[in-house]
């Protein structure tokens, strides 16, 4: 489901004229995944608060003060389409679409007790 997420946010932004985005393992395994199960433990989305905030996180992460963008969803759809969410949200498209973002790690995960998909997006 992420590859299929970036694959088609990359067609997008081919379309437009903005460079696409290459995925970040690294990104994925410190910031992107344990932020996602953070929100399907809580049964809850959320960019967090206090000690859990992005720019906290990307801190603790090794990433420091560099720009980057967070976009989280909730879906319970069988096959969430998280691209048509996020584009019904202006700031989070604002995030996507942004051509300074070139770099982007993608976490879906199935939650079986709610039968929630949880998505968590970072861009830098």
């Amino acid at each position: 489901m992420s590859d299929a997420f970036v694959r088609d946010l990359n067609r997008i932004r081919r379309r437009r004229g903005l460079p696409i985005f290459r995925k970040d393992e690294v990104m994925l395994r410190r910031l992107t995944e344990p932020h996602n199960r953070w929100q399907v433990r809580r049964g809850d989305i959320s960019h967090g608060r206090g000690a859990n905030t992005m720019s906290r996180r990307a801190d603790r992460a090794g990433f420091g003060r560099s720009a980057m963008g967070e976009c989280v969803a909730m879906s319970t759809y069988d096959q969430p389409d998280f691209v048509d969410q996020y584009r019904g949200s202006p700031p989070h498209w604002r995030i996507l679409m942004d051509r300074d973002f070139t770099v982007i790690a993608v976490s879906t995960l199935y939650d079986p007790t709610t039968g929630a998909y949880y998505s968590a997006v970072n861009v830098r």
